[in-house]
């Protein structure tokens, strides 16, 4: 599919996938509700099951939509081996003194590529 497609795409698959969890969890909770004569009862509650399934496919489908823009932005992250590319500065274990965690003193040693 062209990238200029992929919105589009996007937002008619979370429309669907709303519809269609909807309508059918709604269907099926009239047909039950006939066919047991619990009338408001299990409309109500397959319903309520709808609205999860379709929180969670919204959810599913831009949490892949999202995993696949922030991938397009790392195009060189593997080898052929299936190891990750090393980034800037790989192979160095020191770390800036504006790198440290909350927990790290913040007076490290300084660094000796730093000329006075």
């Amino acid at each position: 599919m062209r990238q200029d497609w992929r919105p589009l795409a996007l937002v008619t698959q979370l429309g669907l996938t709303v519809v269609a969890s909807l309508v059918l969890s709604l269907l099926l909770g009239l047909w039950l509700d006939n066919l047991l004569g619990t009338k408001p009862i299990l409309t109500l509650l397959f319903s309520l099951i709808g609205v999860a399934a379709a929180i969670v496919g919204v959810y599913r489908l831009v949490t892949q939509a999202i995993s696949e823009v922030v991938g397009q932005g790392r195009s060189t992250t593997r080898r052929d081996s299936g190891a990750p590319t090393p980034g800037p500065g790989a192979g160095t274990t020191r770390r800036r003194r504006d790198d440290a965690g909350p927990d790290e003193d913040r007076e490290a040693e300084p660094d000796e590529d730093r000329e006075a």
